[in-house]
């Protein structure tokens, strides 16, 4: 199965990713196709949830991929029992700048399902990482499964600063709209009109309200519910 997914969107979506061995589900980038085409970008670590719409991707099934970087001059390898070899040098940062890239392009069906990266619509694809399935249902992102949030960690609405960041497109600002203290905070990403991320509230008041505001946020990002 081969997936095709516009890279910028791909590696600012997974900056929302868990990294926690327990959400083992959330360890990576949630590719949901659209009827209409294209899919759905989504991950979350249960505080951060970012959601874009790749209208030109291609993506057969849906799948949550996890993306592991390697070194940017290390070709992936693997040894007689298929298994990754480890290689020398530098890593690339967590956050590499994929603003010049097209699209970001592995194949499922392969082990090592190679992630090989485009840095322009006619060059051609280099090997940047290892493709992984990750374990596990994602979760059910359009009905606000938010069960994992433990209550009374913090009041409805509150938030680390830190996230902002995250949720930023490549080092641009954002837009914050609190619409309440029973829906998490909006983030809209300067430069992604694509692109919609949420602040949870670490108590999930009312999680009809995140239906409503995820349901209004999805319309913006031309989505047909009837149609995903």
């Amino acid at each position: 199965m081969k997936f095709e997914i516009d890279a910028a969107k791909f590696f600012h979506v997974r900056q929302a990713q868990s990294h926690q061995t327990a959400r083992f589900n959330l360890r990576g980038v949630h590719v949901e196709p659209r009827a209409a085409g294209g899919a759905f970008l989504v991950a979350t670590d249960g505080r951060l949830m970012l959601v874009a719409l790749d209208e030109s991707a291609i993506a057969p099934a849906p799948a949550t991929v996890n993306v592991d970087l390697i070194a940017a001059d290390n070709e992936p390898e693997v040894d007689e029992w298929g298994e990754l070899v480890e290689r020398s040098g530098t890593p690339l940062t967590w956050f590499h700048d994929f603003r010049n890239a097209s699209t970001i392009e592995f194949y499922l069906s392969e082990w090592p399902a190679v992630a090989k990266v485009k840095w322009g619509d006619h060059a051609p694809p280099e090997p940047l990482g290892i493709a992984t399935v990750t374990d596990g249902k994602f979760v059910d992102w359009k009905k606000a499964a938010l069960k994992w949030l433990a209550p009374g960690v913090a009041g409805p609405g509150a938030f680390d600063p830190a996230l902002l960041d995250r949720a930023a497109f490549y080092g641009w600002g954002v837009e914050l709209a609190a619409k309440g203290h029973d829906r998490p905070a909006v983030i809209h990403p300067h430069g992604a009109a694509d692109t919609v991320g949420f602040l949870m509230p670490m108590k999930a008041a009312d999680r009809a309200g995140f239906d409503v505001q995820l349901a209004e946020e999805l319309v913006a990002l031309k989505s047909d519910e009837g149609k995903t």
